[in-house]
């Protein structure tokens, strides 16, 4: 099984317990994302990702990191369970896991505005506005720059892609041309 289908498991089970306590689940947020920035370490990286690495080792690494990160006794409770069982490396993808479920359960949706240039805060919140509307749900958008898309717009939204890109346009022409 993928790490993504196991750190949704643990995700849910984590969000499920937490449930109805809206400061412990902001909380948890926070302390997975300080638990993932520990995988951006390279050397990091590989000790907790190592199946010859102890188990102590990585439960140590990965602690201090949600202690630091203001942990509560449940969510350190997990963590060590989490460890215990083996999956430590499920860390480095549990936020986004977590994030789905959060958002999930509030009805917002997450979103992926690609574009060429930087986009104004008035071209921001009109692309905001039109995919909750189009949508029904309250959108969380992260907006990036992407020099292959040639001119206009990439959106994703959950698995759903949305391409209004010139690159894309071009290549249904010549599609259309060849056939």
């Amino acid at each position: 099984m993928s790490q993504w289908k196991i750190s949704r498991r643990y995700a849910k089970a984590l969000f499920d317990s937490l449930e109805g306590d809206d400061q412990a689940i902001r909380q948890a947020a926070v302390v997975l994302e300080a638990i993932q920035d520990l995988f951006a370490e390279p050397s990091i990286r590989r000790v907790l990702t190592s199946p010859v690495m102890p188990l102590d080792l990585k439960k140590q690494v990965i602690e201090y990191a949600a202690q630091k990160a203001q942990a509560d006794q449940k969510l350190l409770r997990f963590v060590s369970t989490t460890i215990d069982a083996g999956r430590a490396e499920i860390f480095e993808h549990l936020p986004e896991a977590f994030n789905r479920w959060m958002n999930l359960k509030l009805g917002r949706l997450q979103a992926q505005v690609s574009s060429v240039v930087e986009l104004s805060e008035a071209q921001k919140s009109e692309i905001k506005q039109n995919l909750s509307s189009m949508t029904g749900k309250e959108i969380e958008v992260d907006y990036h720059i992407n020099q292959d898309l040639l001119g206009g717009l990439m959106v994703r939204i959950d698995h759903q892609i949305l391409d209004l890109s010139i690159k894309h346009r071009i290549n249904q022409v010549a599609k259309s041309v060849i056939h």
